[in-house]
C-alpha cells in the first residue's frame, strides 16, 4: 500500500473497471447476483513468474512480458516493476512461450515453459543487456521445473504426460494414489488421505464441485481420465481461498479446445478370463465378467483465437452372470454414459468466459444381497434390485483483466446428483422383505426402495490485485445443498417360531444445507527470496429441516492461514518452508437429511407372525418429527483441524527434485449423533453434540492426531521420468472420521464405536487407517522402438486390529485399547502398462495398450473380523464367542490383465 496509498488504489481501481467491455461488466455483474449458488473457489489455472536483470544485476522496471500458448485465447502481458519483477496470474495449464522487450535492450525469449496447474512457474532471474542496434532476441530453452516460491501445499499436480502412460483404474480419481499420503483402503471408502477417510475428500472439475453433497467424497462425478488434462492434488498447507475439507481437495481440468482440431478415439476392456480367481467368497458366484468402453473426444476452434470447443462422451458397461443358488443365473448389468463438454469464449481481450458440462448418468441392474446377508434364497426377489445414480453438472465462469495488475473472476454452478432404488421384479405391492433364521432363507420384496435427488448450487467471485510486493487476493461464495425425495423399508426378521421382529421406517421432504464463506489473502515478497503468506477464511454452515427452519447451526468457523517460503541458493534451486493452517469439513446433507424431516419409525417384537390375526406385540415408536432434534444444543463445530507444516526442497540440476517434509494434523472437536443411557435426554435418548460436553459428557473429547515425515523424489532422466516416496506416519485417536472404519460403513455424524458410555473405555489408540510405513515407485520408460513401460509399486504396514465384544451394532466395546490386538498382513502391489505407438492410416497416431494389474497376484489379508464376542452377560462380561474372530474379510483385488487402445488426429 505504501506505493499508491487509498487514493492512489482509489484511482488505479476506477481507472481498471474503465478498461473493460461493455459486455465484460454484464458478464461479470450476471456471475455476480444469479443464484442460488457456490461458486467453486478452486482454481483450474497457474501462475508464471520471473525477474529480469540487466547483465551488471540491476533490476530492468518497464519491460513488456508476452506469453503465448496453444492453451490460451490470445495472449497475455505484463510490465516488469521497479524491481524487474513480473507476474501473470490465472494462465490455463500448458506449454508456453514468454517474451520480454523494452526499447534499448536486447529482447528475450523464453521457450517451453510449463505452467502447472494450481502452482506458480518460476523462471528465476533473467539477463539481458543495453543493445543501441537492434539484434535477434536472446532465445532460453525453459529447463526442468524448478521449485515453486509461492505456494506452501502438501500435495502435487499431475499433467498428462504423468498419468497418461501410468497403469490405473478408469476413473480419474484412481490416478491420485501415486501421490504420498494417499492410500487405499480396504474397507469401502476407496481412498484415504493424510489421515483422513474417504468422505472427508472433497473432488472437484473445472472448478465445479463433482463431490457428492449426500455422502461426501466417497461418492461423485466418475470421468475417465483420457477426458482429464490435469489434477491437482491439495493434501494441506493450502491458502485462504480454498476449503471445505479435511483430507484431499482433488481438483481436475478437462481438455479445452485449441486453434487446431483434435480427435482422440479410445476402448478399454476386460473379462474374466483376463483375471485370476478371487480369494474372497463371493456371496453371490460369478461367471462370465466383462467390462468394456469406448469414447471419444473432439475439440477444435469455432473461430480462431475467439471461440473454442471440446467434447467427449464414454460410455461404460459392466455385464456378469451371478448366481442365486437355487434359482439359476441372473444377469447384472450396470451401463454408465460419461460425457464433458466445453466452451471457451474470448469476448474481448480483457474477458474470457466458459461454459462448462459434465455427467454421469449410470443404472445398475444388481444381482446382490440385501445388508449384505449371506442367507439363502426363498426366492430371487430380494436380490434383484434397478438402482440409478450420477448426475450432472453445469457451470459458467467468468475471467476479467482489465490491467496487468487486476483480475476479477466469477462463477455459477448447478449440479444435481440422483439415487434411485427400485424392485426389478413384478411383486405384490403389500410384500414384503422378510429374513427368516428359523429356515436361513431371504423372501418377499427387495427392502430400502426409494428416490433421492440432490441439488447443489453455487456461486462465487473474486478479486486478485498485484501491488508492488503484495498479491492480494479477495473473495466471497455461497453454497445450498438440498436434498429430497422419500423413502421406506419393512421388513420382518423371524428368529425362532415365536419371536418375530417387524420393523417399518418412511421418510419422506426436502432439507437444505446452507454454506456461505468469505476469504482474505496476501502473498507478501518480504525479499527477493522470502516470500510470506496469511489469510484468513471464514465459514458459516446451516442445517434447515425439511419446513424450511434453522435446525442446527455452525456458525464463525474462523480459518487462519499462514506461511512462508525462503528461497537458498540459486534462485529456484532451493528453499525453505511451513506453514499453519485451521481447516473445517463440509457437513454433508445426509446429517440433515436424517435428522430434520418427520421419520416414521415402528418396531415390533411379537410372538407370531404380525401379519396373521390375534399376534400379540410390544411396540417401540421412534418416529420423530423434523423438530424433536432441531436447535436442542447451542451452536456446535463441525469437524475441524490445525495442521503444521515444515519442509525443504532441493533441485538437483536435471536428475530431479527432493521434498523433506513434516506434517503434524490435530482435531479440534467434532460434530456428533449418538444415545444416551437416560432416554429421557434428548428425543428417544438420541442426543446431537460434541463428544466430552452436554449430553455427550460420558464420552472423552475427540481425538485425531496424524503426524507423518515425507520424502519424495521426481526427476527424469534421458527416456526415463521417476518418483519415489516414503511416508512415515502415525495416526492416533478415538474418531476415526466421517466414515466408520471400524465396521466398513459410511454414516456421517455417527460412529458405531464412539456413541454409547461403554466406549469411554479403551477407544482412545491407533486408528484403522494408520499405516506406519508407506513406500511407493513410479517409473515411465520410452525406448527407441515405440514401446513405454509405466510401473507402479507399492507396500504398506498393516492396519490395527481391535477385539470388540458385547454385540454387532451399537453395543460393541473395546475388549483391549483400540488399534493393540495386532495388525493385518502388510501389502504389496505392482501395477504395469505396455504401451505401443504404431502407425495410423492417414497420417494419425495409434497406440495400443496393456494393463497389468496386481502382478504377481498377492490377494493379501486387508481386513479381519474384529469381533471376539457376541453379547454381554448381566454383570458385563463377554459371552458368545466369535468363532470367526480374526478371519479374513476382504482381501487384495486378484490379477488382472485389460486391454486398450488410442487414435489420435
Amino acid at each position: 500500500m505504501d506505493r499508491y496509498g487509498w487514493p492512489g488504489l482509489y484511482r488505479f481501481l476506477q481507472h481498471s473497471v474503465r478498461r473493460l467491455s461493455l459486455p465484460g461488466v454484464l458478464l461479470i455483474l450476471a456471475a455476480s447476483v444469479l443464484g442460488p449458488g457456490s461458486l467453486p473457489a478452486q482454481t483450474v489455472t497457474g501462475n508464471l513468474q520471473g525477474r529480469m536483470l540487466e547483465a551488471s544485476g540491476e533490476p530492468v522496471p518497464g519491460m513488456s512480458v508476452t506469453v503465448r500458448s496453444p492453451n490460451l485465447l490470445g495472449e497475455r502481458g505484463a510490465i516488469t516493476d521497479r524491481d524487474g519483477f513480473f507476474q501473470l496470474l490465472a494462465l490455463p495449464p500448458g506449454t508456453y512461450t514468454v517474451r520480454l522487450e523494452r526499447v534499448g535492450l536486447r529482447s528475450v525469449e523464453v521457450q517451453e515453459v510449463q505452467v502447472a496447474l494450481g502452482r506458480t512457474t518460476n523462471l528465476g532471474e533473467l539477463r539481458t543487456q543495453v543493445e543501441p542496434v537492434e539484434m535477434e532476441a536472446l532465445v532460453v530453452i525453459a529447463g526442468a521445473p524448478n521449485i515453486d516460491p509461492v505456494h506452501t501445499s502438501v500435495g502435487a499436480t499431475l499433467q498428462v504426460k504423468d498419468f497418461a502412460m501410468l497403469p490405473a483404474e478408469r476413473d480419474y480419481k484412481s490416478v491420485i494414489a501415486v501421490l504420498p499420503h494417499v492410500t487405499e483402503s480396504y474397507r469401502g471408502d476407496v481412498l484415504n488421505v493424510g489421515g483422513q477417510t474417504g468422505p472427508e475428500n472433497m473432488y472437484f472439475i473445472d472448478g465445479m464441485n463433482a463431490t457428492s453433497p449426500m455422502s461426501g467424497g466417497m461418492e461423485g462425478t466418475t470421468l475417465p481420465y483420457n477426458f482429464i488434462r490435469s489434477i491437482e492434488v491439495k493434501v494441506g498447507g493450502y491458502e485462504a481461498q480454498y476449503g471445505k475439507a479435511l483430507g484431499a481437495v482433488v481438483n481436475a481440468v478437462t481438455y479445452s479446445g485449441t486453434n487446431e482440431h483434435e480427435v482422440s478415439v479410445f476402448g478399454f476392456a476386460t473379462n474374466s478370463a483376463l483375471a485370476a480367481e478371487s480369494k474372497a467368497e463371493p456371496a453371490l458366484r460369478t461367471e462370465d465378467f466383462r467390462s468394456w468402453d469406448v469414447g471419444a473426444r473432439v475439440s477444435g476452434p469455432v473461430l480462431r483465437d475467439r471461440l473454442w470447443y471440446s467434447a467427449a462422451y464414454n460410455p461404460r458397461v459392466e455385464e456378469a452372470r451371478k448366481e442365486i443358488i437355487g434359482h439359476g443365473f441372473f444377469d447384472d448389468r450396470r451401463v454408465a454414459h460419461l460425457f464433458a463438454g466445453k466452451l471457451t469464449w474470448r469476448a474481448s481481450p480483457s474477458v474470457d468466459v466458459e461454459f462448462g458440462v459434465v455427467g454421469d448418468p449410470t443404472v445398475h441392474d444388481q444381482v446382490s444381497a440385501p445388508w449384505g446377508l449371506t442367507l439363502d434364497a426363498g426366492d430371487p426377489d430380494p436380490f434383484l434390485t434397478r438402482t440409478s445414480t450420477g448426475g450432472h453438472m453445469g457451470s459458467v465462469q467468468v475471467k476479467a483483466t482489465p490491467s496487468p495488475r487486476l483480475l476479477l473472476e466469477g462463477s455459477l454452478a448447478r449440479s444435481s446428483f440422483r439415487r434411485h432404488s427400485a424392485q426389478r421384479t413384478q411383486v405384490e405391492e403389500d410384500e414384503i422383505f422378510l429374513i427368516d433364521y428359523v429356515s436361513n432363507t431371504l423372501w418377499g420384496r427387495n427392502t430400502g426402495e426409494g428416490r433421492t435427488e440432490t441439488e447443489l448450487s453455487t456461486v462465487s467471485a473474486r478479486a486478485t490485485l498485484l501491488l508492488d510486493r503484495h498479491t492480494l487476493m479477495g473473495g466471497v461464495e455461497y453454497a445450498v445443498a438440498s436434498p429430497g425425495g422419500h423413502g421406506w423399508m419393512r421388513a420382518l426378521q423371524r428368529y425362532a417360531a415365536e419371536s418375530f421382529y417387524y420393523i417399518e421406517e418412511a421418510a419422506d421432504g426436502t432439507t437444505k444445507n446452507r454454506v456461505p464463506a468469505l476469504f482474505l489473502q496476501d502473498s507478501w515478497r518480504v525479499l527477493d527470496r522470502l516470500t510470506l503468506n496469511a489469510g484468513l477464511r471464514w465459514s458459516s454452515q446451516y442445517l434447515m429441516d425439511e419446513y424450511g427452519e434453522n435446525a442446527q447451526g455452525f456458525p464463525d468457523e474462523w480459518q487462519p492461514r499462514v506461511g512462508f517460503v525462503l528461497q537458498l541458493g540459486r534462485p529456484g534451486t532451493q528453499r525453505l518452508f511451513g506453514s499453519y493452517g485451521r481447516f473445517y469439513q463440509n457437513e454433508p446433507a445426509s446429517v440433515s437429511y436424517a435428522l430434520y424431516r418427520d421419520y416414521l419409525a415402528v418396531y415390533r417384537s411379537c410372538t407370531s407372525d404380525p401379519r396373521e390375526p390375534g399376534a400379540v406385540c410390544s411396540v417401540e415408536d421412534y418416529s420423530n418429527s423434523a423438530s424433536d432434534l432441531a436447535n436442542i444444543v447451542g451452536d456446535l463445530e463441525v469437524p475441524n483441524l490445525d495442521e503444521f507444516t515444515l519442509g525443504y526442497e532441493l533441485s538437483l540440476a536435471d536428475f530431479g527434485t527432493l521434498l523433506i517434509r513434516g506434517v503434524r494434523r490435530d482435531l479440534r472437536s467434532a460434530f456428533l449423533w449418538g444415545f444416551h443411557p437416560d432416554t429421557a435426554r434428548g428425543f428417544n435418548g438420541m442426543v446431537v453434540g460434541t463428544p466430552g460436553e452436554g449430553d455427550f459428557d460420558f464420552l472423552p473429547p475427540p481425538k485425531r492426531e496424524y503426524t507423518a515425515l515425507e520424502l519424495d523424489f521426481r526427476g527424469a532422466w534421458r527416456t526415463l521420468d521417476y518418483r519415489a516416496s516414503y511416508v512415515l506416519s502415525r495416526n492416533r485417536g478415538n474418531y476415526p472420521g466421517f466414515f466408520d472404519s471400524d465396521r466398513g460403513w459410511a454414516n456421517s455424524g455417527y460412529s458405531d464405536l464412539f456413541s454409547r458410555p461403554a466406549h469411554a473405555v479403551n477407544s482412545t489408540g491407533l486408528l484403522p487407517n494408520d499405516r506406519t510405513h508407506v513406500l511407493k515407485l513410479t517409473n515411465v520408460y520410452r525406448t527407441g522402438f515405440g514401446l513405454t513401460v509405466g510401473g507402479f509399486f507399492t507396500w504398506q504396514s498393516g492396519s490395527p486390529l481391535n477385539e470388540l465384544g458385547g454385540g454387532l451394532v451399537g453395543g460393541s466395546v473395546f475388549l483391549v485399547p483400540r488399534g493393540s490386538a495386532g495388525r493385518t498382513p502388510s501389502l504389496w502391489n505392482v501395477d504395469l502398462r505396455l504401451a505401443y505407438d504404431t502407425p495410423c492410416p492417414r497420417a494419425g497416431k495409434c497406440r495400443l495398450f496393456l494393463d497389468a494389474m496386481h502382478l504377481g497376484n498377492p490377494q493379501e489379508v486387508t481386513w479381519m473380523d474384529e469381533s471376539r464376542y457376541f453379547g454381554v452377560d448381566a454383570a458385563g462380561n463377554p459371552t458368545s464367542e466369535n468363532p470367526d474372530y480374526l478371519k479374513p474379510k476382504a482381501y487384495q483385488p486378484p490379477m488382472m490383465f485389460r486391454i486398450g487402445f488410442e487414435i489420435g488426429y
